[in-house]
């Protein structure tokens, strides 16, 4: 067989080798164009929330085109906000974003940069006061209301009873119902004045529970003293409840399940109460309230629907007003974070006896 060859002329050869070597070094779906890095064309700025949406505007250019992603900080680190690959980026809920950074990300094969950090200014009415308050004859501190609770618990310090003539008693606890329920399940200390002298004791109940202690107060066998540093918490799982108490200062700790009601609990309050507590032998008789050092409730949260939180919303603060007396203890003002509050003492009857 014989081959049949064709010589092209020079200048064809030279075309074909320049575009050989043009397919070689222009990158594919470039245009011809010199790439360039990402640069910031626009940088955004800080938005004042006044009622309107909140967007923050930014601007980026590169070739090829930059994609862009916002990023919100949270405890020292950037992460990407899902689906906000805009130069735009419509805060979803400003007054949540308040003292939250955002920054714009634009990246290529090339490179990547990113804008100054801005935030939202909330410039609009706070929302009405979400603290009632009520007047009891026996308990002051914060009642939450709402439903399906399933945990309490907060940290305090054992307050110092000072002893009067005649016998006194005080109870500081958190728990669930009580605050218009048949039943309360609750944890906490007793701060008593008995012939002259101050003694201390942890405890719990199923108040309005025949087959728990027939509904009274069980204490607890571990040592106490004033001053000591107590975290109590009351949780409820699968018709259980479990009452625990820890005393940081002496190392102890204490935990025990209780079986729910028949019929269930209602689990419709949460409460953090200092509490002139009545007194049951047969026959429940209040008692006379035991003069003792400020209580300050911390480390406040509760469990509801699912949803762990502090003391933010829904609230009635209750100041404890005898019949027969001014008021004798009333709660302080909750803290910025919800956290804390301080109950104190104001006036008290004249002891008897």
């Amino acid at each position: 067989m014989r081959l049949r060859t064709r010589i092209l002329p020079h200048a064809a050869i030279t075309a074909a080798l320049v575009l050989a070597a043009a397919a070689i070094v222009t990158p594919a779906g470039a245009t011809g164009a010199a790439p360039k890095h990402p640069t910031i064309t626009l940088q955004p700025t800080y938005v004042t929330f006044t009622g309107a949406p909140a967007v923050f505007r930014a601007g980026a250019s590169g070739r090829p085109a930059p994609h862009l992603q916002w990023y919100k900080e949270a405890a020292g680190s950037w992460s990407a906000v899902p689906g906000a690959t805009n130069a735009t980026y419509a805060l979803p809920d400003p007054q949540a974003a308040q003292g939250d950074l955002f920054r714009m990300r634009a990246s290529n094969r090339y490179g990547a940069v990113v804008t100054r950090s801005v935030a939202v200014v909330i410039s609009i009415a706070p929302p009405p006061d979400p603290v009632t308050s009520g007047t009891t004859g026996s308990w002051a501190g914060y009642v939450k209301t709402g439903a399906s609770f399933t945990a309490a618990s907060a940290t305090w310090v054992v307050p110092t009873v000072t002893c009067t003539p005649s016998p006194t008693l005080a109870v500081q606890w958190v728990g669930i119902d009580g605050y218009g329920e048949p039943t309360v399940e609750q944890v906490g200390t007793e701060t008593d004045c008995v012939a002259g002298s101050g003694v201390y004791k942890a405890w719990y109940e199923m108040w309005g529970d025949p087959l728990v202690n027939s509904g009274l107060q069980i204490d607890v066998a571990k040592p106490l003293d004033p001053g000591d540093l107590v975290t109590a918490s009351v949780s409820y799982a699968s018709s259980v409840w479990t009452f625990s108490i820890a005393d940081a200062t002496q190392g102890w700790s204490f935990s025990i399940p209780e079986s729910d009601t028949t019929p269930p609990t209602a689990r419709a309050t949460a409460e953090f109460i200092e509490e002139e507590p009545y007194a049951c032998d047969p026959h429940c008789v209040l008692t006379q309230l035991a003069q003792v050092t400020p209580l300050l409730f911390s480390n406040i949260s509760v469990t509801e629907n699912g949803l762990t939180s502090a003391l933010t919303q829904d609230l009635i603060a209750l100041t404890m007003t005898p019949a027969n007396a001014p008021v004798q203890v009333a709660p302080g003002p909750l803290s910025s974070g919800g956290t804390s509050f301080s109950d104190t003492w104001s006036s008290l009857p004249s002891p008897s006896g």
